[in-house]
């Protein structure tokens, strides 16, 4: 009997430190994968963070990317209105302002005396107008400064000098052909005598005159070249002094 209780106790101690064990090692392996899971968790929230952060790396490349892109194309809206305003302040008088001179014979006569020229050269500039005086035909305001080399005979005495004249007007064109160009000109021309006598006895002052005059002109112009252009010329002034002109005219667009 006291053998069998003996094995009983022995049986009921191993079952009892059997379920001890089997306990402890269901705690041990819950804990194990407690931590695993933790483990698991703590390197998802750190891909997770990873992935925020690339993805907040991204967004501030991006955005500053697009920054960047903004001011470039900023600057670019810039510089292209600058551009735009020198261009414009460049192109003001691009085709609207002429110069022009004209090389020829011309014929001098005056109230007192008999006057002789052989050729006279001007210097004029005229610039397109926004308004058309004539219907069809551009309008140039324009002024010109026209000196004529004379000599004249006055009271048996000799003379020479040169005439000058200031003239101002209108200049109407239009275009025949894309290269050939018609004008008519109209003004008023103020014109100083300045003729030295060739005999000292004889008085300067018997010649000498300031008045005023109405020029006219007319004429076709052939660009052969970008913006000069050049043809025939026939002008004159009615006044105290009267000349008529024939010449070869050369304008230079501006």
């Amino acid at each position: 009997m006291p053998k069998i209780n003996t094995m009983l106790l022995r049986s009921f101690f191993i079952a009892v430190t059997c379920a001890f064990g089997a306990q402890s090692f269901a705690k041990d392996v819950e804990s194990m994968q407690a931590e695993e899971q933790d483990e698991k968790s703590a390197m998802d929230n750190a891909a997770d963070g990873a992935a925020l952060d690339d993805q907040d790396t991204s967004a501030q490349d991006e955005k500053k990317l697009e920054t960047e892109d903004n001011q470039t194309t900023d600057a670019s809206s810039d510089e292209g209105s600058e551009s735009d305003v020198t261009v414009k302040s460049v192109g003001v008088l691009d085709g609207k302002l002429f110069l022009g001179t004209t090389f020829g014979w011309v014929s001098t006569s005056g109230s007192k005396g008999n006057y002789r020229s052989l050729g006279a050269s001007d210097i004029t500039a005229g610039y397109l107008l926004p308004k058309q005086f004539v219907p069809g035909f551009q309008s140039y305001g324009f002024a010109r400064f026209l000196p004529v080399s004379v000599t004249a005979d006055y009271n048996l005495n000799n003379y020479t000098g040169v005439i000058n004249y200031f003239s101002f007007g209108l200049r109407t064109a239009k275009d025949l052909k894309k290269k050939i160009k018609i004008y008519g000109e109209a003004g008023i021309s103020v014109f100083q005598s300045r003729l030295d006598p060739v005999n000292e006895a004889a008085d300067s002052a018997d010649l000498e005159m300031t008045g005023a005059a109405l020029n006219f002109a007319a004429g076709a112009d052939y660009m052969f070249m970008k913006k000069v252009s050049m043809g025939p010329r026939i002008g004159g002034a009615l006044g105290n002094y009267k000349f008529f002109q024939f010449a070869l005219s050369f304008d230079f667009l501006m």
